[in-house]
């Protein structure tokens, strides 16, 4: 995901990548469900590495950047949330069952994302991941509100 220098080696992963990709600790801030697409999406900060502390018994670091999470052809999507004190903070991403659409050349997969004080299930075509800029070294898990610029859907580098 990231090279040497820290940079990630390409702005756009999809659900071609899932094997590869980290989804703990990730933070989710808003969701949004764009009717036009039938894509459900998804305002975060996604942990793109863990920095092992220099000295034992000191924290990790992070490199954090802010991204857009779409899920495409979201259907049956049920939520439950323990707490909105905090955002959501993922556990793991999982997929499962694997199905066809009879007389369309795609399939679906039912997705769960399970977190620390919620659950999202649905079942969609798949996903792509949008890095809205270069990760960036953090001593904290996510980018506060206003560091992060607030909420965003947009898909793409922002300038």
């Amino acid at each position: 995901m990231l090279d040497a220098d820290h940079t990630l080696t390409r702005l756009i992963w999809t659900d071609r990548d899932f094997e590869v990709m980290p989804w703990h600790d990730c933070t989710i801030y808003a969701f949004w469900s764009d009717d036009t697409t039938v894509d459900l999406l998804m305002d975060m900060d996604y942990k793109c590495a863990w920095v092992q502390p220099a000295v034992a018994q000191h924290p990790f670091s992070f490199y954090i950047a802010p991204a857009t999470l779409a899920f495409h052809g979201a259907t049956d999507i049920r939520f439950s949330l323990e707490s909105v004190a905090n955002p959501l903070k993922l556990n793991a991403v999982r997929r499962e069952d694997r199905r066809a659409i009879p007389g369309y050349p795609v399939e679906t997969w039912h997705w769960t994302l399970e977190g620390h004080h919620g659950l999202l299930t649905m079942r969609a075509l798949g996903y792509t991941l949008y890095f809205r800029q270069q990760p960036t070294l953090l001593d904290a898990q996510r980018f506060t509100y206003a560091a992060r610029g607030g909420i965003s859907f947009a898909r793409g580098a922002q300038p």
